[in-house]
């Protein structure tokens, strides 16, 4: 398998990472914002000896579960990993590998757990959030990166976190100032 080679792949679980993950020739891969069911044509980004990572070239096939991710810093950021694939799917997903862990970690069989339940909110629920900021704008980290990516809001936080992001910007703006804010 070389670097950089391009492939068809069709993905049939979620990694616990939210990565999709398939099989390309035998060899297990792990996309990055794919969703189970789709049908892709992948780049190979890393080769090691047991698992390959790609990146989505084209989807040939979206899965019946992908939808449109609604925040506009989505594959940005690194805040979210599943917003493009429908709520009641992540959920499911989300047990299942719960499941998986705890079979494989603490060797139980059947791990008695409880069904994950649905939040009330599939948006604005962080009360929590740590970013950075100059004059202009406020900054998240890039997945697995230090890279800063710009946002005037985050789809996670609750609105008085977002509503707080921009009354502090404007007293920021005032004296040039910059640095790492946790609200």
């Amino acid at each position: 398998m070389e670097l950089h080679s391009q492939h068809e792949v069709s993905i049939t679980a979620l990694a616990n990472s939210g990565d999709g993950v398939g099989r390309i020739q035998e060899r297990v891969v792990f996309v990055p914002y794919s969703c189970p069911g789709d049908k892709l044509l992948v780049q190979i980004t890393k080769v090691q000896k047991n698992f390959l990572k790609a990146k989505i070239e084209k989807i040939i096939e979206p899965s019946l579960d992908r939808k449109e991710p609604p925040c506009p810093h989505f594959a940005q950021c690194g805040g979210c990993d599943w917003q493009h694939i429908e709520y009641a799917t992540q959920l499911q997903w989300k047990e299942k590998n719960l499941k998986e862990v705890l079979s494989k970690i603490a060797g139980l069989q059947n791990p008695p757990i409880q069904p994950i339940k649905k939040s009330p909110k599939e948006f604005h629920y962080r009360n929590r959030i740590q970013m950075e900021y100059d004059s202009n704008h406020f900054y998240l980290h890039r997945k697995s990166s230090h890279q800063l990516v710009a946002i005037e809001s985050c789809l996670l936080a609750e609105e008085k976190i977002n509503q707080s992001m921009k009354d502090i910007l404007q007293q920021v703006k005032q004296k040039k100032r910059k640095g790492r804010l946790e609200i």
